[in-house]
Order: C-alpha cells, then sequence, then structure tokens
C-alpha cells in the first residue's frame, strides 16, 4: 500500500471510533460519519483498481520496449534502426 491508501483507512477507522464517543457522536452525524464512509469508499477503491493500475503500466511499457527495441542511439545523438528502413519509407526511394 501508498500513502494515500493507509492515509484513507487511517483516517476512515479514526472518524468512526470518534464517531463512537460520547462527544463525538453529536458531531458524528453531520461531518465525522460522512467523512468516515467516504474515505473508506475512496480507499477500497484504489484497493480494487490498483491490480488494474499495475497491469496498464506493464502493457504501456512492454509496448514502448517493443517500439523502441529497434531504435538505438549513435554516438552522434541520432536514431539508427540498424539498418532497417521504415515501413512507410520503404517504397518512397524506390521510383
Amino acid at each position: 500500500m501508498t500513502t494515500l491508501p493507509k492515509t484513507l483507512l487511517i483516517l476512515s477507522v479514526a472518524g468512526f471510533a470518534v464517531s463512537l464517543t460520547g462527544p463525538g457522536a453529536e458531531f458524528a452525524c453531520g461531518v465525522i460519519k460522512p467523512l468516515s464512509a467516504i474515505s473508506f469508499i475512496v480507499f477500497y477503491i484504489t484497493q480494487l483498481l490498483a491490480k488494474e493500475v499495475e497491469a496498464y503500466d506493464r502493457e504501456q511499457h512492454a509496448k514502448l520496449g517493443w517500439m523502441h527495441a529497434g531504435a538505438t542511439v549513435t554516438g552522434s545523438g541520432a536514431a539508427s534502426t540498424n539498418g532497417r528502413r521504415s515501413p512507410s519509407l520503404a517504397g518512397a526511394g524506390a521510383k
């Protein structure tokens, strides 16, 4: 868990605990309980989406790695494609 989900969970549990006390119960109906519930819902959503975000990041990293696998940077700073021609430029010089 990162910092945001931990913070949301702590806020949710602390808000619920305070709402169970005597002075907290008076103030809890309007502010503490809804804040606690909202923070728990956001925590739960972040936990549900964590695996999806991780899978998306891996997919994008693999896609970018595949696109840049053939290109290398030469000493002059220009990109080289290891002698291969781009498919879009393959027919451009053959006239």
